[in-house]
């Protein structure tokens, strides 16, 4: 019998379109010692269909089926039914690629002072295509400095795996931080072990328009990371950095979200999805001057135009 070294732990709310691509991508994993916990936050789609189909054909699958509580809830309700003494998060619209787990369990157990481990990981869109490779700083003191400035994303918090007795130590996840449940944890997590991202991509990290990033609610979130920024800042004697998150989309239309996934696509040369993601944003704003501007820029380059 294989030893659970591993709880991943996946809330799930109507995410019916991406969920079995989720669901393989760990059960397709090259470290085996892992339970899944899949915990069902109240869907009113087909998820929890699809969730018992997988559960009954792979004994490592467990279902938490409960009315809607948010993602603080529903992660502090998985993390209450795990075993291992690491939790790998999962979320249900992205993809781990094979060796996550093995590489972050490997990093954990060699590195018995590391609270939290991420890793580089890939920006996809909607359709999977890849937008660019996001590389986090992989250090302890490169990650504050990221904290410092307010920025969540120093550990793409889906990609992450956390060391269980200090993530219980903290208390968990704090329901009144829905949404920036990452942030908030890390700043608390910061200052009970080390804090670090491998240098390996390990993960396919789903940008798209219905996410947080691109919800009403982004600025009352900058609000609310400001507070948490400034109490971390406070804490640790430091000054707080002026920062605007990549991934910020406080008042960002469709139109914006397009041209942002272009320029992304063209820092890592994927030109055709550039190209892609700039007529997006043209035909939501055909006489947006920005949107013109984003077009004829992604079409010089992929045309090696100066």
């Amino acid at each position: 019998m294989v030893s659970c070294e591993v709880s991943v732990v996946m809330p799930v709310y109507n995410a019916r379109r991406y969920l079995s691509l989720a669901i393989n991508s760990i059960l397709q994993q090259t470290f085996s010692g892992f339970e899944f916990i899949i915990v069902n936050d109240g869907s009113s789609d087909e998820s929890l269909k699809i969730l018992e189909k997988y559960a009954k054909k792979d004994k490592r699958i467990s279902i938490i089926n409960q009315p809607n509580q948010g993602i603080a809830g529903a992660l502090n309700n998985g993390i209450k039914a795990s075993k291992a003494k690491y939790i790998a998060r999962m979320d249900a619209d992205d993809i781990s690629l094979p060796q996550r787990l093995e590489l972050q369990f490997k990093y954990m157990e060699k590195h018995p002072d590391c609270a939290i481990v991420g890793s580089w990981v890939y920006f996809i869109d909607i359709s999977g295509a890849i937008l660019k490779i996001y590389r986090p700083p992989c250090t302890h003191e490169e990650i504050l400095i990221e904290l410092q400035k307010g920025n969540g994303g120093a550990i793409i918090h889906p990609a992450a795996m956390f060391r269980k007795k200090t993530l219980l130590q903290v208390g968990g996840y704090l329901r009144e931080y829905n949404y920036i449940e990452d942030y908030d944890v890390y700043t608390r997590i910061a200052d009970k072990g080390r804090l670090a991202n491998l240098s390996d991509i390990l993960f396919k990290y789903r940008l798209t328009p219905t996410g947080i990033n691109y919800s009403e609610g982004t600025k009352q979130r900058r609000g609310m990371i400001n507070e948490l920024k400034n109490q971390f800042c406070l804490k640790r004697g430091v000054p707080p950095i002026n920062h605007i998150e990549p991934l910020d989309a406080s008042n960002m239309t469709q139109s914006a979200m397009h041209r942002q996934w272009a320029y992304f696509a063209c820092e890592d040369e994927h030109w055709n999805v550039a190209l892609k993601h700039a007529l997006l944003s043209l035909i939501r704003e055909p006489r947006g001057a920005e949107s013109w501007k984003c077009f004829n820029y992604v079409l010089k380059k992929k045309l090696g135009l100066k």
